[in-house]
């Protein structure tokens, strides 16, 4: 049994920090962001879609790579969730 059943059935706010992300990303390409994230593309694909749970530290590193702070992704993806 996995110590944490899936992020997206249980805060719909998961789902949508993902589209954030995707959304401040815009036309960029994704290898160009997950080199500077240090992460897998399919990894930030997860993370887009909502698949995965995202740290404070990794968050923190998104943002940078987007150039924006942190609150503004959270502050979006609140948007999207309501």
């Amino acid at each position: 049994m996995p110590w944490v059943s899936s992020p997206r059935a249980h805060d719909p706010r998961v789902p949508a920090l993902g589209c954030a992300v995707k959304q401040f990303r815009g036309e960029r390409p994704v290898v160009v962001l997950t080199g500077e994230i240090e992460i897998r593309p399919a990894f930030l694909g997860a993370l887009e879609a909502g698949e995965v749970p995202v740290t404070f530290a990794l968050l923190c590193r998104v943002a940078d790579a987007l150039g924006v702070r942190p609150h503004m992704l959270v502050e979006r993806a609140e948007e999207i969730a309501s």
